[in-house]
C-alpha cells in the first residue's frame, strides 16, 4: 500500500490556538488529518465532524473542505 503513497508536505501543530485553513476549491493532494491531543473541526463537502484525540481524516483531492481547532481546546 505505501509504494502508492508520495509524501508533499507534512506538518506538525502542537497546541494550534487559533489554527484554522478553508480550501473553496480543494487541494490537489489528499491531506491526512491525525488530532494527536485537543480537539478541534473539519467540515467536508459541507458537512462538519468534530474531531478529538487519536482521530485521523482524510480529504479527498479537489473537495472543499475546512478545518480548525477548537479555541477552548485547541
Amino acid at each position: 500500500m505505501s509504494k502508492q503513497l508520495y509524501i508533499t508536505d507534512i506538518g506538525y501543530y502542537p497546541e494550534a490556538k487559533f489554527h484554522f485553513r478553508e480550501r473553496k476549491t480543494g487541494c490537489r493532494q489528499y491531506i491526512l488529518i491525525y488530532c494527536v491531543d485537543g480537539k478541534g473541526w473539519i467540515s467536508v463537502n459541507g458537512k462538519e465532524h468534530k474531531v478529538g484525540k487519536n482521530m485521523f481524516f482524510i480529504i479527498p483531492l479537489g473537495v472543499p473542505h475546512s478545518y480548525g481547532s477548537n479555541d477552548s481546546e485547541p
